[in-house]
C-alpha cells in the first residue's frame, strides 16, 4: 500500500482555517475503534477502544482528533441528518496548521487498484450512520486521510466507530456463584506467574473476574458463539489511581522484543475454546492474548498484557512447592550496604501443578542464616522472615500486584557495611489450611555465581565476557527514566547473547 499524492485535483472545496473555537455543548467521551496504515511498518494497526471525544449541540456534531494518531486536540464540525439517521461532514475541512503556515485537511479517500491511497478532494461531504438511541456515530467502510494542500497523504484510517464511553462496570445477574480458577500461560515467557481467578455463568453468558490485577474485582462479560466464548473489545474494567480509565481488549500474541517483554498485534475481540473435562467441569483456552489498556484522555497503551491462557478448576490442597532459583547478585561497590538479588519463584509444585500465588511465600538466608528484614524497609511483607511469592522491588506486592514480571524478581536489602556476605539461599514455604510445607533450598556462592540446590551444584553465571548492550533505569514503582538523580532505583543490564541482569542502583 502506498499514500499518493493528488496534485492534479484542485482542493476548491477546502475552508481557510481549521475550527480552533471550543464548540459549545456537553463534551461527551467516546470509545473509539478504527484500523489505522503505518506507512513506516507497512501494515495496519488495529486502534480499538481509544478514548475520543464529542459534541452533540442540537444538530450540530463535532468530533475531536477524528486522525487517531496525528495532531490530538483538533475539531471538525458536522451536522445532523433531518431523518435523525446521519452525521454529514464537509469533505476537506482544514485540521491543523503548522508552523509554516501550511493547512492539512481531513480528507474522505479510496484505495485503487494498485493499493495507493487517494484522496478524494472532488467530493462534497461524507458521512455516518447516527443512532440517537444509543449515541452510536459508525460508518465501518468509510476511509479519511489527512491531506496536504496539494492532496498528497500523510496518514489513513479505515473504518469507524464511535460508542459512547461509559464508567458502568459490568453488571454480574443476582444469583450466580463464581466458582476459582487456575489462569496459567501456555507459553516460554517465564516472567508470568499463575493466577488465581473466579468465573460463573447463566445460559450463553459467562463472566471472568480478576483478569485484571490493577482492579481485581472488575467482571468481563463473554458470550458462548458456537464452541468459543468470545469477549468484546471496550468493556470497562474501572479506575486506576483515580486518574486512569482501563479497558480490555483482545490482541495476537506474536514474540519477544530484544528486552524478553512481548510483542502484540490488536485483534477486534478475545476468544476462548470452552470445554468440559471429564468431571463435567467447564475448562477454558484462549490461544492469543488479551490486553488491558490504561488511558487518559486521548491516549492510550497497554499496561498490562497477557499471552495464551489456560483456565482450570482449581483445587486447593497442601503441596510441595518447586525449589526457587537465582539468576544474579550484586553489591553497590560505593556505599557496600545494599545487596541486589535477582531470582525466579515457581508458582508450582514438584510436579508442576499450579498453587495458589498468595499462600506461597519464601525465606532468604544469608550466611546460612535466616535473614530477618526491616519491617519499616519492607512493610508490606506478612512478617519479617517471610516475603509473599508476588513481592519484586519493581512494584508487585501483595497488595498490589501492578506490573506484569510475575515471578522474576529484584529483591534488595540494606545490611551493615562490616557483614561479609558469602552465600545467599531461598527456599519456597506453601500454606494451606494451616499446614506449612517448604522446598529445597537454592543456594547461591558470592565469590563464583555457582548455585548450589541441596547439594548439587548448578552452572555458574559469570557475565564477565559479555558484551553490554543496553542499560535501562527504572524507579522503584517500576517506572523507566531516562537518567537517574539522587536516589534508589532498579538498574536494568541487557547482555549480547540475550540475557539480563537487573539489580538496585543508588546514586
Amino acid at each position: 500500500m502506498k499514500l499518493s499524492g493528488n496534485t492534479a485535483q484542485l482542493l476548491k472545496k477546502a475552508a481557510k482555517h481549521p475550527v480552533t473555537e471550543t464548540p459549545d455543548g456537553e463534551l461527551k467521551e467516546f470509545s473509539l475503534n478504527t484500523e489505522y496504515y503505518d506507512p513506516n511498518m507497512d501494515e495496519w494497526i488495529t486502534r480499538d477502544g481509544i478514548k475520543s471525544y464529542a459534541v452533540i449541540d442540537g444538530s450540530t456534531v463535532w468530533i475531536k482528533d477524528i486522525g487517531t494518531t496525528y495532531k490530538y486536540g483538533t475539531w471538525i464540525k458536522g451536522e445532523i441528518s433531518e431523518d435523525k439517521k446521519h452525521v454529514v461532514f464537509d469533505n476537506m475541512q482544514p485540521y491543523y496548521e503548522d508552523a509554516d503556515g501550511n493547512l492539512y485537511y481531513i480528507s474522505h479517500s479510496y484505495t485503487n487498484a494498485n493499493q495507493d491511497v487517494i484522496a478524494d478532494t472532488e467530493s462534497d461531504s461524507f458521512s455516518f450512520d447516527y443512532d440517537e438511541q444509543t449515541g452510536t456515530i459508525s460508518n465501518d467502510t468509510l476511509e479519511l486521510s489527512i491531506v496536504n494542500g496539494d492532496g498528497g497523504v500523510f496518514s489513513h484510517s479505515v473504518g469507524y466507530v464511535y460508542t459512547p464511553f461509559t464508567d458502568k462496570l459490568v453488571e454480574v445477574p443476582a444469583g450466580l456463584t463464581f466458582q476459582s480458577y487456575s489462569l496459567r500461560y501456555d507459553n516460554a515467557y517465564k516472567y508470568y506467574v499463575p493466577t488465581l481467578i473466579s468465573v460463573a455463568w447463566q445460559g450463553n453468558d459467562f463472566y471472568f473476574k480478576g483478569l485484571s490485577t490493577k482492579t481485581p474485582n472488575s467482571v468481563l462479560k463473554g458470550t458462548l458463539q458456537g464452541d468459543s466464548i468470545v469477549i468484546n473489545n471496550g468493556q470497562y474494567v474501572g479506575l486506576y489511581d483515580n486518574q486512569y480509565y482501563l479497558y480490555f481488549k483482545g490482541a495476537k500474541y506474536t514474540s519477544l522484543d530484544s528486552d524478553g517483554w512481548p510483542i502484540y498485534k490488536s485483534k477486534d475481540h478475545a476468544a476462548l475454546t470452552v470445554s468440559k473435562n471429564a468431571a463435567g467441569e467447564y475448562q477454558f483456552d484462549g490461544k492469543d492474548g488479551i490486553l488491558f489498556c490504561l488511558g487518559k484522555k486521548a491516549n492510550a497503551s497497554y499496561s498490562q498484557s497477557y499471552p495464551a491462557q489456560t483456565m482450570r478448576i482449581f483445587h486447593g490442597a497442601p503441596a510441595t512447592p518447586k525449589t526457587p532459583d537465582i539468576s544474579g547478585w550484586d553489591i553497590d561497590n560505593t556505599y557496600k550496604t545494599t545487596t541486589t538479588l535477582s531470582y525466579i519463584v515457581p508458582v508450582e509444585d514438584v510436579d508442576g501443578n499450579y498453587i495458589n500465588p498468595d499462600s506461597l511465600f519464601y525465606r532468604v538466608f544469608v550466611n546460612g542464616k535466616p535473614w530477618v528484614f526491616d519491617k519499616d524497609w519492607y512493610p508490606a511483607f506478612k512478617d519479617t522472615l517471610l516475603v509473599n511469592s508476588l513481592f519484586s522491588d519493581r512494584g508487585i506486592t501483595p497488595k498490589q500486584r501492578t506490573y506484569c514480571n510475575g515471578s522474576y524478581h529484584v529483591l534488595a536489602f540494606d545490611h551493615d557495611k562490616s557483614l561479609t556476605i558469602d552465600s545467599i539461599a531461598l527456599q519456597n514455604v506453601y500454606f494451606w489450611n494451616g499446614e506449612a510445607r517448604y522446598s529445597g533450598k537454592c543456594t547461591y556462592i558470592t565469590a563464583t555465581g555457582n548455585k548450589y540446590t541441596d547439594g548439587i551444584q548448578a552452572a555458574a553465571i559469570n557475565n564477565a565476557n559479555k558484551k553490554v548492550v543496553r542499560v535501562s533505569y527504572y524507579d522503584l514503582s517500576g517506572r523507566e527514566i531516562a537518567e537517574p538523580r539522587q536516589g534508589a532505583y532498579i538498574r536494568s543490564i541487557v547482555y549480547d547473547d540475550g540475557t539480563r541482569q537487573t539489580g538496585k542502583f543508588i546514586k
